[in-house]
């Protein structure tokens, strides 16, 4: 049991404690579209995926395709754990959401 905690902490320090290095692959939240941003911030705020269509006059299959697509790019496994990542990347750089810096 100890080496399978072990193990999913590793993974989990190597998602939200991402290398301080150039590449937008060190630092996944560096690859999200302002879009992304957009929707990921209003997920980190709790919200269902048919209220970020509303708020953002999206269909809820669009905002369903970018939640699949941030969720890849930041290799987390549910949007919970996205969230996560990325308030704890903007924490870690000192960046407010939807900074434009980030986005390239």
């Amino acid at each position: 049991m100890e080496k399978t905690s072990n193990k999913l902490s590793g993974t989990a320090n190597s998602l939200y404690n991402q290398p301080k290095g150039n590449p937008a692959s060190a630092w996944p939240v560096k690859t999200l579209t302002l879009r992304e941003h957009e929707i990921l911030q209003l997920l980190s705020e709790g919200l269902q995926n048919k209220i970020i269509a509303d708020r953002l006059a999206l269909s809820v299959h669009t905002v369903k395709v970018h939640v699949h697509n941030l969720i890849r790019k930041l290799r987390a496994h549910n949007r919970t754990q996205a969230t996560a990542i990325y308030r704890n990347s903007m924490d870690n750089h000192g960046l407010k959401p939807f900074d434009a810096t980030i986005v390239h």
